[in-house]
This record gives C-alpha cells, sequence and structure tokens, in this order.
C-alpha cells in the first residue's frame, strides 16, 4: 500500500508542472515560522528535482545551517542531536497527524527516532493524503505546504 501512495504522490507531482511558485510560497512560509526564526541550529535536506526546494531556504539560512546534504548518515546522529534545534526533512506524502511517507529505505525515520529537535516536513498540498502507517515510522511536529501550516504535534 505504501509502494503505491509513493507512485500516486508522483504522479500529483508531475501533474503540478512548474512548481517554482509554490516552492516560494513554502519557502517564506517556513522562514516565517516562529520555530524557525528562533533556532540557532537547523539541519536542511539538499532537495531533489521532484521535492520542495531548499535552495533559498539554505540560503536564506546559511548562518544557521548545518550539514545540509544530500543525505544524512547515521554517524552524524550524536552530532546532530547535540547541536541542532530544527530539522527540516523531505517527504513523498504526509498525513495531518504528522506521519511522513518516505521513499521507503527507513533512512530518516532511523534519524529521526533519536533527534530531539523539532521536525518539520516540506510538502506541496497534494502530497497530504492518508496512508498505512507501521511502528517505525517517524512523525513530524509541523507540515508546511503551500496553502498551510500544519501543527501536529503535542509540543504545540
Amino acid at each position: 500500500m505504501k509502494a503505491k501512495t509513493r507512485i500516486k504522490i508522483k504522479k500529483r507531482i508531475n501533474l503540478l508542472g512548474d512548481r517554482k511558485e509554490k516552492d516560494g510560497i513554502i519557502q517564506k512560509k517556513l522562514l516565517n515560522l516562529a520555530e524557525i526564526k528562533k533556532a540557532d541550529r537547523i539541519h536542511c535536506y539538499q532537495s531533489f528535482k521532484d521535492e520542495v526546494s531548499t535552495s533559498y531556504i539554505i540560503e536564506r539560512l546559511k548562518n544557521k545551517i548545518i550539514l545540509a546534504d544530500k543525505k544524512l548518515h547515521l554517524d552524524d546522529l550524536n552530532y546532530i542531536n547535540y547541536n541542532i534545534n530544527v530539522i527540516i526533512v523531505p517527504g513523498r506524502a504526509f498525513d495531518t497527524e504528522g506521519n511522513r511517507l518516505g521513499r521507503g529505505f527507513g533512512h530518516y525515520d532511523k534519524i529521526l527516532r533519536n533527534v530531539n529537535a523539532i521536525k518539520i516536513g516540506l510538502a506541496y498540498e497534494s502530497q497530504i493524503t492518508k496512508f498505512p502507517t507501521e511502528n517505525h515510522d517517524q512523525k513530524v511536529d509541523i507540515i508546511v505546504t503551500e496553502n498551510r501550516i500544519i501543527k501536529c504535534s503535542k509540543r504545540f
């Protein structure tokens, strides 16, 4: 079922066409979050072509960003846990409860399980959907789309 959701979401993203305007809206909403403004140290993923673009975010937050790379490694966990306030993560899909569906390798689930930072997912509104979850799946605290900011954690 998760594989079908990933395929469905990929098709939805492809139908969006030029996403620059949506990316800009998402980026501005993220940059205006109190959690981002208060943070001293942030990890942000470097986006792939089918993800919300993060290049502007990384440029704007360059004095706060650490470990902005294509893929975090589990070896980075101690460094991250000690040093960051916010982690910005990609996802293939999210639901309004904060569940995150990744690319299917469990990479970010392993990292998010051990990170105490505020977890923020970036997505297009068309990526918000219902999907099955498993015990090892890790949630995000906030999801930012072009249409809304979803605060899904009891932290807020």
